[in-house]
């Protein structure tokens, strides 16, 4: 509705649109998983950091995958994936490479919580993270 009062049609498939009306598009189809990201991004880094806290301590593969249930909790939430960890042959480096990946994503996830904080609308998020992870981007993008 709130595109069609834009004058965009989002059924037409031949469409053409200008930078200021993909703007718009992106904006409105993005402003309910903003909001969503503004309330469950927080929630998400003290979830990514008890994770890591709890993974210090498990001793078999089903306590360090109980660990990373409340990530996948708020992850299902966001409609986002939670990256799919091999607990099988559990060791101390099976551990560290865990911590280190969610270690990662805690890094990338201050960054977008900053970004989404800071800006109301989904392009401005976008130009606000791009090029600011640096080697995360790629890393992430790669898992």
């Amino acid at each position: 509705t709130k595109l069609k009062s834009m004058g965009i049609d989002p059924k037409e498939s031949n469409a053409t649109f200008t930078p200021e009306q993909e703007k718009a598009i992106i904006n409105t189809l993005g402003a309910r998983y903003l909001e969503k990201q503004k309330r469950l991004l927080p929630k998400l880094l003290v979830a990514l950091g008890g994770a890591r806290k709890c993974l210090e301590k498990a001793k078999n593969p089903e306590e360090a995958k109980a660990c990373i249930k409340p990530v996948n909790r708020i992850n299902e939430e966001l409609g986002d994936k939670t990256e799919n960890f091999d607990f099988s042959n559990w060791s101390d480096e099976k551990r560290r490479m865990i911590e280190d990946a969610l270690a990662d994503e805690i890094n990338y996830l201050k960054v977008t919580i900053d970004c989404v904080q800071k800006h109301d609308k989904t392009t401005d998020v976008i130009q606000c993270t791009e090029g600011n992870l640096g080697d995360l981007e790629q890393t992430v993008q790669q898992r």
